[in-house]
């Protein structure tokens, strides 16, 4: 295993971030910038497309470039290889737990396909990882590191990555081989950076189906629109002398978040990065989450009930039933399977406002990055193909149970692993295929904050849903202009 060298402190690593220009980061830490591929064709395309081409061929291997052309091989095309000893690279992950004897697994099939080619692996815990790897990249970065978008904005922006646009071109890899939301978190600036590795989406609706039939409701139907959502929690609700017994929806700032994207609007504008969010659409989704806040007994009580189910043994109130529905992430499910499998329970989309359908919206990404001071490039970029494209992504989503960010590995008849260990996924794959995105920014964990901030002076009374939407906007549009 590598060991960290030593490195800037991140507070003095987080002032030179905000200020160092392109050039200037690279002749702080010292040393050129690797050579760029060996050649380079026109850039990849490089905005997410509204839609992907449907593969004609069952991948065993790395997804196709088109619905006609036959499938590339797993890993990048090879370029000449020297002889002599293989070269080292070393790449920086967070798979800690049972996932580090899985990911050696797959870095073990890498190295058997690639002779030349070593992978020295380091794990850094997360939470910790950020702490590491912003100091590194001004020091001495690993070749291929995993790079969630807090970091991998800001070190695009001040070019501590390296853009990959022409190693995409040269490869013939095709963008629309990921999924939309995922694709746009490996952009800075329309350029990309890096590849999808493990996107922080696929939101559903979770609910007690037995709790449903008790008051009336159809247990095999989600609700689907915000009244229909409003309505079935107002059934659900068990409010006793001011105390809530049992929630019908356990509410959060998500409720807003999700909602403008699921009433046909957004927070931020997919190409300029500039508030969108100041639009009515945007402010019947700040009413609506009020509503159901209020539909429970308002904030003071439902805080208060959360607060009680954090000290049961359960921390989620759908497994202690406590709670009728909630929201939360497709890796739930494996919760539910792991720690209360007798839970009679069902999963659907997120419901939808009058304006717009439902959308998944992806607020975060892994991506797999090659640092600017790297010393292997080339060597590094097969890596990356092979656990983000390749069979490397395949064989690693599905040993964690996961879906693939490669879309072609979750459809027919690639999918049968997942329709036999998982019984919701027809509605998963409807959902991964409606993601949306913010555009990637530095600011992006401000910003969610301040979101956040918004959504608490609402549910707490202290403004309107519309003085709110108007000050997040003014809030919002200082932070970009501040960049």
């Amino acid at each position: 295993m590598a060991t960290l060298a030593q490195c800037v402190s991140r507070r003095k690593l987080i002032i030179f971030l905000g200020t160092a220009s392109v050039g200037g980061l690279v002749a702080a830490c010292g040393g050129g910038a690797p050579a760029a591929p060996t050649s380079a064709p026109a850039a990849a395309p490089t905005a997410a497309p509204t839609s992907a081409a449907k593969p004609t061929t069952a991948p065993t291997v790395a997804p196709t470039t088109s619905a006609q052309t036959q499938a590339q091989p797993t890993s990048a095309p090879s370029q000449a290889q020297p002889a002599g000893p293989a070269t080292t690279i070393s790449f920086w992950h967070i798979w800690g737990g049972v996932r580090t004897k899985q990911l050696q697994d797959i870095l073990d099939a890498f190295e058997k396909e690639n002779p030349a080619i070593k992978v020295q692996p380091l794990l850094i815990p997360n939470p910790g990882y950020q702490d590491k790897l912003i100091p590194a990249l001004a020091g001495s970065p690993p070749d291929l590191m995993m790079a969630y978008t807090d970091v991998f904005a800001p070190a695009a922006k001040q070019g501590a990555l390296r853009r990959v646009d022409e190693y995409l071109s040269r490869d013939k890899l095709d963008p629309k081989a990921w999924y939309d939301g995922v694709w746009n978190l490996a952009l800075w600036q329309g350029v990309p950076y890096g590849l999808p590795y493990i996107g922080n989406f696929i939101y559903l609706l979770y609910w007690n189906k037995a709790m449903f039939k008790d008051v009336g409701l159809d247990p095999e139907k989600a609700p689907e629109t915000w009244d229909d959502m409003l309505a079935a929690t107002k059934k659900l609700i068990v409010l006793t002398n001011g105390k809530l017994q049992r929630m019908g929806y356990q509410t959060g700032s998500n409720d807003f978040r999700h909602g403008v994207y699921n009433n046909g609007a957004t927070i931020l504008d997919p190409s300029t990065g500039k508030s969108t969010v100041k639009d009515p659409k945007a402010v019947a989704a700040m009413t609506w989450s009020l509503q159901l806040v209020d539909a429970q007994g308002g904030n003071d009580v439902i805080s208060a009930a959360n607060q009680a189910f954090k000290d049961a043994q359960l921390n989620d109130p759908l497994e202690a039933e406590k709670g009728a529905m909630i929201t939360s992430g497709v890796f739930t499910i494996n919760v539910i399977q792991q720690q209360t499998p007798k839970l009679s329970y069902s999963v659907g989309k997120l419901p939808h406002g009058p304006s717009g359908p439902a959308r998944d919206l992806v607020s975060g990404s892994w991506n797999n990055a090659l640092p600017t001071k790297g010393k292997n490039a080339d060597q590094a970029w097969k890596l990356a193909v092979y656990l983000s494209y390749g069979k490397g992504q395949q064989d690693f989503m599905r040993v964690q149970n996961r879906p693939a960010m490669v879309r072609v590995y979750n459809e027919a008849p690639n999918d049968a692993f997942y329709k036999q260990s998982n019984p919701f996924w027809g509605t998963i794959l409807e959902v991964m295929n409606a993601t949306v995105s913010y555009p990637n920014s530095d600011k992006l964990g401000q910003i969610d904050r301040t979101i956040d901030e918004a959504y608490q002076n609402v549910t707490a009374k202290k403004m309107t849903p519309e003085q709110a939407v108007d000050w997040l906007d003014q809030q919002i549009s200082s932070i970009i202009g501040g960049s």
